[in-house]
């Protein structure tokens, strides 16, 4: 990291506005990687951040082509929007992220259609997410790609349903895809498996969809994985039934996936394993699967046995009531 900032240092000396664009990024993809992964070191990131606005200040900008300039925009919105290199300011990242998307920035066109989906920093406005998400997409941003694919294909923010140019925009999204954003391969290959049965403007072919969910599992997409697992658990989409298959596909999502842990536990409660299946019923409930936060609770509150753990139980049913359960009955039987 300090051969970084040397160099950041060096690239604002000598005005070398694409120079200091891509350390700048490297130094915040590096503090993001090691908040992720819990490595607390401080840093003062100051220079980094006044070198950034470095490149604002003494490069002119353009309405029409992204340059250093609108990388830098964009870059300070992630700053600010992140929290990482300095203190969290989301009204600054919207200010950020709105000169980059005016300045054809690709990626803050992308946040900036975020922001207003959800109305972050701002209010919320659908019609403004969906026009910011299209230039996103048309300037080559994976995920603005995907994103506005899906607009398309579900007829929100003002978009007219439009299943062609949904697939159009998730396979170009496909091209791009990398292991830091592999999502699109599920939502394509849904397009093929699944609204194809329901739309005219796509043809339905289960091997395609098949052979896009695989690409989408070697990328690491958690739902095309559970996917693959549903196929074999099933038989679905001309595969034959394969539990030690569906284990593993089912295995390979289970750290980002409550349906995954939550098939992981019906099969192995099929199989008479009570250890394993209540091992991943917990881990079901752990990550808010709806069945799984009710069954656990269930298996801990049983009315006849004077070893049930009933307030715990009565914990796991609130957590269960908050994401759409019916268990005020359950809630008033564990009650302590």
């Amino acid at each position: 990291m300090k051969e970084l900032f040397f160099q950041c240092e060096l690239f604002k000396h000598n005005k070398n506005f694409e120079g200091i664009i891509e350390i700048a990024s490297k130094i915040l993809d590096s503090a993001l990687l090691e908040a992720l992964n819990a490595e607390v070191i401080q840093r003062d990131y100051s220079k980094v951040i006044n070198a950034v606005i470095f490149v604002t200040q003494r490069m002119p900008g353009t309405r029409y082509q992204n340059t250093a300039f609108s990388e830098a925009y964009c870059i300070l919105g992630k700053i600010f929007e992140t929290g990482i290199l300095t203190k969290q300011n989301i009204k600054k990242a919207h200010e950020y992220y709105t000169v980059a998307a005016d300045h054809s920035n690709p990626f803050g066109c992308y946040r900036l259609a975020h922001f207003y989906e959800f109305g972050i920093g701002c209010t919320r406005n659908m019609h403004k997410a969906a026009h910011f998400y299209k230039l996103s997409a048309n300037g080559g941003c994976c995920r603005g790609m995907h994103r506005y694919g899906l607009l398309l294909l579900e007829g929100r923010g003002g978009c007219k349903r439009d299943v062609k140019g949904a697939v159009f925009y998730l396979e170009q999204s496909r091209k791009l895809a990398s292991t830091n954003y592999p999502h699109m391969f599920y939502d394509l290959g849904i397009c093929y498996e699944k609204i194809a049965k329901i739309s005219k403007d796509i043809i339905e072919d289960t091997e395609y969809a098949h052979s896009i969910y695989l690409e989408g599992d070697s990328f690491g997409c958690p739902r095309s994985s559970v996917r693959l697992g549903h196929a074999y658990n099933y038989g679905e989409l001309g595969l034959s039934q394969d539990s030690k298959k569906a284990v593993y596909y089912y295995m390979r999502a289970e750290s980002m996936s409550g349906d995954a842990r939550f098939e992981l536990y019906k099969i192995y409660q099929a199989q008479n394993n009570q250890q394993e299946a209540m091992k991943w019923l917990r881990m079901s409930a752990i990550l808010g699967h709806v069945q799984g936060l009710k069954l656990y609770a269930d298996s801990l509150c049983q009315e006849n046995e004077e070893s049930s753990n009933k307030i715990e139980a009565h914990w796991w049913y609130i957590i269960a009531k908050t994401k759409g359960a019916k268990v005020d009955r359950e809630i008033q039987r564990c009650k302590y």
